[in-house]
């Protein structure tokens, strides 16, 4: 049997309206906060990799373009989040994937294994399967085929969540609270700073041996 479809999308195009600058140009341990976000799930062959991004990002759009993901242009980055994942769902509609698995430029902390564990949540037969923690869900998320046709249907800034009630069996998977954390102020990212918790490069150095 054949591999079946999988598109990954990188939603890269908030206005970081909390932060004051564009906070995923910020250093984190010595690198964009973009950078780690856009090392997720590297060494897997999928069959595209898309990045949305408002059309005057520059720099985003020169990071993204040269860590080799596809650019999907958001000419309205203020219409908010669903707006950004209808525009991931009509490209990975319009490249037949079986799969969506979203994720959001400004999570650096995310685990590959999780994205792992989401994919085959979602191949075992969920319409959507979302991340969990402290009892709040939301992404990074993966979306069966099926739930890409509701989604290019969102506008506005109410992501995915508008459109659950239209899904038949949504999942969930626990995620480590420290690994579900965004960066949103210039304070979230002193705090990680200092913290240093490992990104999802540190992690993928680490000796499994």
């Amino acid at each position: 049997m054949s591999a079946q479809p999988v598109v990954l999308a990188l939603l890269a195009s908030g206005l970081s309206t909390r932060f004051g600058g564009d906070k995923l140009m910020a250093e984190l341990q010595g690198r964009p906060v973009l950078s780690h976000t856009a090392a997720a799930l590297q060494g897997r062959t999928l069959t595209a990799r898309l990045a949305v991004v408002g059309t005057d990002q520059n720099e985003r759009r020169a990071l993204l373009e040269a860590a080799g993901w596809s650019l999907i242009d958001n000419d309205t980055p203020e219409a908010g989040q669903g707006a950004a994942l209808a525009l991931a769902a009509e490209a990975a509609l319009a490249r037949s994937a079986a799969i969506m698995l979203v994720t959001l430029a400004d999570m650096p902390f995310v685990p590959d294994a999780h994205l792992e564990a989401l994919l085959g949540a979602c191949r075992g037969g969920a319409d959507a399967v979302l991340s969990e923690a402290g009892g709040v869900a939301g992404p990074p998320a993966a979306f069966a085929a099926r739930a890409l046709a509701v989604l290019r249907r969102l506008s506005g800034d109410h992501g995915a969540k508008a459109a659950l009630g239209q899904l038949h069996n949504v999942g969930r998977i626990r995620l480590e609270p420290a690994h579900f954390a965004d960066i949103d102020t210039k304070e979230d990212l002193a705090r990680w700073n200092a913290a240093r918790p490992r990104t999802r490069r540190q992690r993928g150095r680490k000796s499994t041996g």
